[in-house]
């Protein structure tokens, strides 16, 4: 139990310092119309179909949590990114499937990963769950306006950050 709670800070600082690097959206070996699809793609997941990676992820048990997903109200990713809230645990889920997967270099491309993660906890923020993220409102706001930069974004991505920081 510990070493899961000393692992999970250091990721924890790992992804606080990625949102702060200027590098951050470093493409790798995606171009940025790969990119817009492959987020396209990810928003329009249906949640049953990731239900092992987001339980993997999960900070309970990973069979407690395929069921949550199963028996949850959202469908997809998008769903979830614009209606998703406290009540239950799915968008935590998702936010630390993103947390793992801007650490992690097999699975969701970095930069896409990146931007799931912003978006869960604006949507937690707006849904007012407190204590989701370490990330301070400053760092956060500032994220996702310099999210709202890249040209690669679809629009109803940036629609989901224009909303978080509204709210």
């Amino acid at each position: 139990m510990v070493k899961h709670a000393v692992e999970d800070a250091d990721l924890s600082r790992t992804i606080l310092a990625s949102l702060m690097d200027e590098e951050a959206d470093a493409f790798g070996p995606w171009s940025p119309s790969d990119l817009r699809a492959l987020l396209e793609h990810q928003l329009d997941t249906e949640l049953r179909s990731e239900s092992p990676g987001l339980a993997r992820h999960a900070l309970g048990a990973p069979e407690a949590a395929e069921a949550e997903i199963h028996a949850a109200p959202y469908r997809t990713f998008f769903d979830v990114l614009t209606r998703g809230g406290g009540e239950d645990g799915v968008l935590l889920m998702v936010k630390e499937y993103a947390k793992h997967g801007m650490a992690e270099l097999d699975g969701l491309p970095r930069p896409v990963a990146h931007f799931v993660y912003v978006a869960s906890v604006l949507r937690a923020r707006a849904a007012g769950v407190e204590g989701f993220s370490a990330l301070e409102p400053a760092a956060l706001e500032s994220e996702a306006r310099r999210l709202l930069t890249l040209h690669w974004l679809p629009e109803r991505a940036r629609d989901l950050l224009r909303a978080g920081l509204d709210a």
